[in-house]
């Protein structure tokens, strides 16, 4: 096991290691040269300017077999699973399962590759091996659990501004988040309109439409892509409204609330004649 200190450290940095919060020993790694049950638990480092690591789960079984997985997964990586069987003996076939569902048939080789995983790829992976003993071939089971993680959000697009009219320049952002400790993957962004393609993939998460023309209304995606994962956005629709097209809305908007008002003038105009001659009414029949 090393342990990694990011930003690079300084070259006299000491570091030490821990297990179950013990301290076990000092130095950048830490190898155990041959592993025994006493060896399981939860290991740590840190450096000297450093707080500790994430636990890291180390299990040493004396099973006949174990399955041995990645102790993290995302999306898009390629994924080795191995079937291991117990040293010094000799093994013939291997079969792999997934959710108890068999997913590669006996075979001499006891490693499965995965290439690309997906997040639907998660579940309880288990090989079945023949391994030699006491004169005859037994089959033996291991199993574990692969959770593959999310490596980046679906993306979403969004635009600067709304509604977008003719000579304006309006900026699209495809928008995701990249996971913690993906964080030195390389994101790549691409946009579309009406599925062709108007920027390639590239480090801009940005597309700018500069002096906006009618033609450049219609359906925007982005994609973003890293390692071996691609995903897209929903469309979103623009349409780039013509000065004139605004100008005569923007009229008949003027028109309406005109309108509206006149009607209220009059309303109120009608009330306020009415009641003064009702009043006039009441001040003659006072008189008499």
């Amino acid at each position: 096991m090393t342990c990694d200190v990011k930003p690079a450290s300084p070259v006299n940095m000491s570091y030490s290691w821990y297990k179950d919060n013990n301290r076990i020993h000092t130095g950048q790694s830490f190898v155990i040269t041959s592993a025994e049950t006493t060896h399981t638990g939860n290991y740590q480092c840190e450096g000297d300017y450093t707080g500790r690591s994430d636990l890291i789960p180390l299990h040493v079984s004396k099973d006949w077999v174990i399955l041995q997985v990645p102790l993290h997964v995302y999306e898009g990586d390629d994924v080795t699973l191995r079937c291991h069987h117990y040293p010094r003996y000799s093994a013939r076939e291997t079969k792999f399962y997934k959710d108890n569902v068999g997913i590669r048939n006996w075979e001499s080789d006891s490693v499965l590759h995965i290439r690309n995983i997906t997040m639907e790829r998660s579940g309880r992976y288990k090989c079945k091996k023949e391994v030699y003993h006491n004169l005859l071939y037994y089959k033996h089971t291991g199993e574990d659990v692969i959770s593959v993680k999310e490596l980046f959000t679906w993306p979403e697009i969004t635009m600067s501004h709304y509604p977008v009219l003719e000579n304006d320049t309006v900026t699209l952002t495809c928008k995701t988040n990249l996971s913690s400790v993906g964080q030195k993957t390389k994101l790549l962004f691409a946009f579309y309109r009406d599925e062709q393609n108007v920027q390639k993939f590239g480090l801009s998460s940005q597309y700018e439409i500069q002096s906006a023309y009618m033609k450049d209304s219609g359906n925007y995606i982005c994609e973003v892509k890293a390692k071996k994962m691609l995903k897209r956005s929903k469309a979103i629709n623009i349409e780039i409204i013509s000065k004139k097209k605004s100008a005569t809305k923007q009229n008949i908007v003027r028109l309406i609330i005109s309108g509206i008002i006149l009607i209220i003038a009059f309303v109120f105009i009608f009330y306020h004649v009415k009641f003064m001659k009702r009043l006039n009414e009441g001040s003659k029949v006072l008189r008499l």
